[in-house]
């Protein structure tokens, strides 16, 4: 399994989204558009952050790191590399919280 860090863009507006996954990008990003227009058909879900970059139909998707799953703490270096790219892009990024850390395992 591959673990990817990412990046969405609303060209408009310069906002960013910075996420993880372990699927294709391009399947991401068509999700995430597929459950904003839910959202705006149905109005009663709750609103995620990552809407504020989908309101444009302008955006892209980027790969901002890649890590191999082949050792105990992969998904917590996953989400630490998540969490350094949301400060790092903290002025323009649209994430509210920072996502939890998994408990590091002890080699």
């Amino acid at each position: 399994m591959i673990g990817k860090v990412y990046k969405i863009t609303n060209l408009d507006n310069n906002k960013v989204y910075i996420g993880t996954t372990v699927q294709p990008l391009k399947n991401v990003l068509s999700l995430y558009q597929s459950q904003y227009k839910s959202y705006l058909k149905n109005n009663h879900k709750k609103k995620v952050s990552y809407y504020e970059i989908l309101k444009s139909n302008n955006v892209k998707i980027e790969l901002l790191k890649e890590i191999v799953n082949n050792y105990c703490n992969f998904w917590y270096d996953l989400i630490s590399l998540q969490i350094q790219y949301i400060s790092e892009y903290k002025s323009r990024c649209v994430n509210k919280r920072l996502p939890p850390l998994p408990r590091k395992i002890s080699t």
